[in-house]
């Protein structure tokens, strides 16, 4: 038997379990093995929007938790009043216990909207420690359907409760967002769920996973992406890192140019990460594979960029754009070189792309000139905007001679054109200058794609 199958045969049995409290409010919730589609969704959906906002009714009291402490140790008898037990209600790490949940279900109190409100918070701050705990399961169960022909709320949080209880609820919660293709702090505030909880941090997280999933199929919820879900301020760093590694792997972004883009844009934009070739640090947690293809995307855009910005079409005669773009997916890192003349002809379209995080150094030495660095790890190549400049061709560690800093905001022309240092200099007046180039960057191990 697989661990998914399991997993959907015991959460059958707690719901089979619960059945006779929920008969109680003829509310009957049968068993669904799709995590994306479950009973109550379209009432749910039209009710969102009348539930006010979930806020934190009760601070921890510390005295009144020594006292269940004393309580629960048996070192001295005591009662207590519904007003305290109301606040015990509220407190994450009592709700943990199990003899604390027993003493509650024991007692068979009547539960005020409060309450039960303030075990949902406690139980969704312990996610997902009790996520697959069937007593916990059936004890919130029982006290939503104690309540729910009372309070509206309640009554909601009944019809969705695969939602919000049990171990499937984030992704299925997640499923109503995406339904409603609404933005998450909405759905969240209109549920009156509580927005600091672990619980809500995993739905934030599923949210976009589900998106990220689902990107092949364009809707309404995938156009929020970019503009709500990935900026949700529920979402972890170490969950969004993760995330990252799976939209920028995803199948329909690698097919994808445009999405692609709005990847680059996002993450550069992105005040935690970055362009992960200058900010390294920033960029630990997300995978090697990921981060080296985003940082191809960036190179193929540089290219692009360099040669339809700088180069004129009809100037490329050699077509230079097209034998470094083959050799994409091996390129480490890259950095365009602009020099005053080319500067100045395209301030606005540059100034545009510096503002979406595109970098680029400054050229001197020659105001004609812009360079175009490509670092392939054992062996750097130095192409330039004019023809007439010889295409540079250095070992790694003799262009690290050359150049100290490869992000420096300035390089000088004559740094990157040194004949006594570089493994070989390649003029586009060579009988055939392509294969010549192949074959020095076949040896060093570098191949086209």
């Amino acid at each position: 038997m697989t661990e998914n199958a399991f997993a959907q045969i015991k959460k059958a049995l707690q719901i089979l379990d619960a059945l006779p409290f929920m008969v109680e409010a003829e509310q009957v919730i049968p068993f669904q093995s799709d995590p994306y589609s479950f009973p109550g969704m379209n009432s749910a959906v039209q009710q969102l929007n009348h539930i006010p906002a979930g806020t934190v009714e009760e601070n921890i009291d510390s005295s009144l938790v020594e006292k269940w402490n004393l309580h629960k140790n048996n070192s001295i008898e005591t009662s207590f009043s519904p007003r305290e037990i109301k606040k015990l209600c509220w407190i994450p790490e009592l709700f943990s216990e199990e003899g604390f949940r027993t003493a509650l279900y024991n007692r068979k109190l009547y539960f005020a909207p409060s309450y039960i409100r303030g075990l949902i918070y406690s139980y969704h701050c312990c996610w997902p420690k009790l996520a697959d705990d069937y007593d916990c399961t059936r004890f919130l169960f029982k006290c939503l359907t104690d309540y729910a022909v009372r309070h509206r709320t309640i009554k909601v949080w009944l019809e969705i409760s695969d939602c919000l209880i049990g171990f499937q609820g984030p992704a299925r919660l997640a499923s109503l967002i995406l339904h409603k293709a609404q933005p998450i702090r909405d759905v969240i505030s209109n549920l009156g769920l509580f927005e600091n909880t672990n619980f809500v941090s995993s739905v934030a997280t599923e949210t976009v996973s589900s998106c990220i999933a689902r990107m092949n199929r364009p809707s309404a919820a995938t156009a929020l992406l970019f503009s709500d879900y990935l900026q949700s301020p529920y979402l972890r760093r170490e969950d969004l890192k993760r995330l990252f590694s799976e939209l920028i792997l995803s199948q329909t972004v690698s097919k994808n140019e445009e999405l692609q883009n709005k990847v680059i844009d996002f993450v550069l934009a992105h005040s935690d990460f970055g362009d992960p070739r200058l900010h390294q640090e920033r960029w630990t947690g997300v995978s090697d594979e990921a981060r080296r293809t985003l940082i191809q995307w960036l190179s193929r855009e540089e290219i692009n960029v360099f040669f339809e910005l700088l180069i004129r079409k009809k100037d490329d005669k050699h077509n230079r754009k097209d034998f470094w773009l083959e050799y994409v997916p091996k390129v480490q890192q890259s950095r365009a070189l602009i020099g005053p003349v080319d500067r100045r002809r395209n301030v606005i379209v540059l100034q545009e792309l510096e503002g979406k995080g595109r970098t680029y150094g400054e050229l001197t030495g020659d105001r004609e000139a812009s360079a175009f660095i490509l670092d392939f790890g054992s062996i750097v190549a130095v192409e330039f905007s004019q023809v007439n400049h010889a295409c540079y061709l250095y070992s790694k560690n003799s262009f690290e001679r050359l150049v100290k800093n490869f992000w420096a905001e300035t390089l000088d022309i004559h740094d990157l054109k040194n004949q006594e240092l570089a493994h070989e200099r390649i003029t586009r007046s060579m009988r055939d200058w392509q294969g010549s180039t192949r074959t020095i960057l076949a040896k060093r191990g570098i191949r086209r794609a």
